[in-house]
């Protein structure tokens, strides 16, 4: 009668507990597990399985089951023992113990039928639902009283005419109970933008562009914890700038077990422009970071993590949510950006402590970020859209290239850049330790976006110019963004 029957999972109700500002240990979950009350099987015939009048617990959904809710099977404050029991017919001499057709719940094991529950609450706690256990009354007979089918259930509102036979189980959750961790990250890079060559050359991303990336947090979590996700994660809200509204959990290749989509999309146009140069320069590149960024893990009684990343405090917590574009040159040393020009951005970064130790994980988002590191393309990461002239011609001094987010470009293979650092303290309950990694990754179908257009202006070389005279547009996959190199 103690079988133990495989896990059944539901939707999840969310039990959210009260947070301090950066975390706080929720409620340590016993062995819990689904817990059901079904007749024990007789012998089937031709219209299918048969019922004994032998009612006992299981932990598996099986015929004429009716489940009582997740229950604790180690004991936690504010909980008993419950046990489901019957009343015995009369003794008869040299024979052994029946069982009346009339079950309820005991406190102890006071027959040889009692079969045991789990322990539960005896006063009613978030999360939890009082549950009943009764049956279903045969009809009645004129000056008869009630009486019981050999058919039990559990509900949580029993039913009036067939009090005799209802008892009561306790306060237990019907659902699997879930606690909720913020935390907040240092820094989230959202994109990079790559600056294109030209004496006047711009590139923008106007209203209604997408660009971003897919994330994962799995490198993050102990082997010992398991991962998932769900395709309906929060959205985030608009910050009061109007600028910029971000989402999670749509756009470019959906959710999965492992990560999740996060886009930006641009409400107003956003244009960027490089230096007054017939070269390219990958020192006014721009990484896109934001601040004030959380994630959010969901932790279920089997120790699931369901985690998201929530951008909705970011303008609450004074940051801009457009979020802010650092220069690469501004962390690289030797660099041909002037140090006044860096100065704002690098006490800015420190204000917000973000220190050297971080820029290489800020850095290694543009793979040309060091002039003197090799500079050939990943092929998986970086697909060729185009290619155009870049020769001086005083009659077309500049290009004007547009790509609609409707256009898809295709990688053959995933690529993926990871960065980690340090969260000042470790969440044990969680199996994170005090560094946490995030891996941003390409799909195997990537889309500009949804609406409206990406764009770009390219100013043709002053003269004298001797150096390539062909342009290779490429789509940075991970990130979504233009990239321009004179290497096909």
């Amino acid at each position: 009668m103690k079988t133990i029957r495989g896990f059944i999972r539901s939707m999840l109700l969310f039990s959210v507990l009260v947070l301090s500002p950066w975390l706080l240990t929720s409620q340590a979950w016993a062995v819990m597990q689904p817990t059901f009350v079904a007749c024990d099987p007789g012998q089937p015939n031709k219209s299918g399985p048969t019922c004994t009048n032998v009612w006992s617990v299981y932990h598996g959904s099986r015929p004429f089951s009716s489940l009582i809710g997740y229950v604790d099977q180690t004991q936690l404050p504010g909980t008993t023992p419950v046990y489901l029991t019957c009343t015995l017919n009369p003794p008869l001499p040299k024979a052994a113990p029946s069982c009346a057709n009339h079950w309820y719940i005991a406190g102890s094991a006071n027959t040889p039928f009692a079969d045991f529950i789990g322990y539960v609450y005896t006063s009613q706690i978030a999360g939890t639902v009082p549950m009943y256990l009764t049956c279903n009354l045969e009809p009645p007979i004129p000056k008869a009283g009630p009486r019981c089918e050999n058919s039990w259930y559990v509900t949580s509102t029993p039913d009036p005419n067939a009090a005799s036979f209802t008892s009561f189980i306790g306060y237990v959750y019907f659902d699997p109970p879930v606690s909720i961790y913020t935390f907040p990250s240092k820094y989230f890079i959202g994109s990079v933008v790559y600056v294109p060559p030209g004496q006047a050359s711009t590139i923008g991303y106007s209203a209604g562009t997408v660009t971003g990336t897919t994330v994962s947090t799995s490198q993050s979590w102990n082997d010992s914890a398991s991962i998932s996700i769900t395709a309906d994660v929060p959205n985030s809200k608009g910050g009061s700038a109007g600028n910029l509204s971000l989402t999670v959990g749509q756009g470019f290749s959906g959710s999965s077990t492992t990560s999740i989509d996060v886009q930006s999309t641009n409400t107003q146009g956003v244009t960027y422009q490089g230096p007054s140069s017939n070269s390219i320069n990958h020192d006014y590149d721009q990484v896109l970071i934001y601040l004030g960024v959380n994630f959010v893990a969901k932790v279920d009684y089997l120790g699931n993590i369901n985690w998201s990343v929530d951008f909705s405090q970011i303008a609450a917590q004074g940051y801009a949510m457009t979020g802010y574009p650092i220069t690469v040159g501004c962390l690289r040393p030797n660099s041909t950006v002037s140090a006044t020009v860096c100065a704002a951005t690098l006490n800015f970064l420190s204000s917000v402590g973000i220190t050297a130790a971080d820029y290489a994980g800020i850095l290694n988002a543009d793979p040309f970020w060091d002039p003197g590191a090799s500079q050939s393309l990943d092929r998986q990461r970086f697909v060729l859209i185009d290619s155009m002239d870049f020769l001086p011609n005083p009659t077309t001094p500049k290009w004007s290239y547009s790509l609609n987010n409707s256009s898809s470009v295709t990688n053959l293979e995933t690529r993926s850049y990871s960065w980690s650092y340090s969260l000042g303290f470790s969440l044990p309950i969680l199996k994170i330790s005090d560094t946490f990694t995030l891996t941003e990754s390409s799909s195997t179908s990537n889309k500009t976006g949804s609406t409206d257009a990406s764009t770009f202006m390219l100013s043709m070389p002053s003269a004298p110019y001797s150096g390539p005279s062909t342009l290779f547009v490429y789509v940075d996959t991970i990130y979504k963004t233009f990239m321009f190199s004179f290497q096909q």
